[in-house]
């Protein structure tokens, strides 16, 4: 048994990803979340964001967020 998989339609992307000047918005609110010493789990519950979200802006502009609260 083969199982068939179909071409998708159209062009894919990611449902929450972000750009331009939103993105760079969120940055900066990761920033501030960050110098008030919040965990990034509270980060993104604070703004709003998923968490595949903000782990992503933290890799894609290597921002220097801890893991672990100071």
């Amino acid at each position: 048994n083969r199982i068939g998989f179909k071409e998708a339609v159209g062009k894919s992307y990611a449902p929450n990803k972000v750009q331009g000047e939103k993105e760079e918005a969120l940055v900066k609110r990761i920033y501030e979340c960050m110098e008030l010493k919040m965990t990034q789990n509270k980060a993104r519950q604070h703004i709003g964001i998923s968490s595949t979200l903000i782990k992503g802006l933290i890799r894609d502009y290597k921002i220097p967020y801890p893991v672990v609260t100071y």
